[in-house]
């Protein structure tokens, strides 16, 4: 399992942080205008991840990568080396 090169604790994920654009309709819905005239609303028509992101130690919250590839690369176990005995 890898360790956090910040705090030195085994972990076994990452907590990833992104920045997200939303992208609404707003409108004042007036379909019960004697209850809340003019009421405003939003209704989101899209939604995408920006430029910014991040990847943590989920227990002392280091930013470890800021590249997904790198973050998996940290996830990925490790082959066991082989020991060798030799006799003699």
């Amino acid at each position: 399992m890898p360790k956090c090169p910040k705090c030195g604790e085994e972990i076994n994920e990452l907590k990833y942080v992104a920045d997200e654009i939303h992208e609404y309709a707003f409108y004042l819905d007036n379909t019960m205008p004697d209850k809340a005239p003019d009421k405003a609303r939003y209704e989101e028509t899209d939604m995408w991840t920006g430029d910014w992101q991040v990847w943590k130690c989920p227990l002392c919250d280091a930013e470890l990568f800021h590249n997904e590839q790198e973050a998996i690369e940290f996830l990925k176990p490790k082959a066991k080396q082989a020991t060798l005995h030799v006799e003699g």
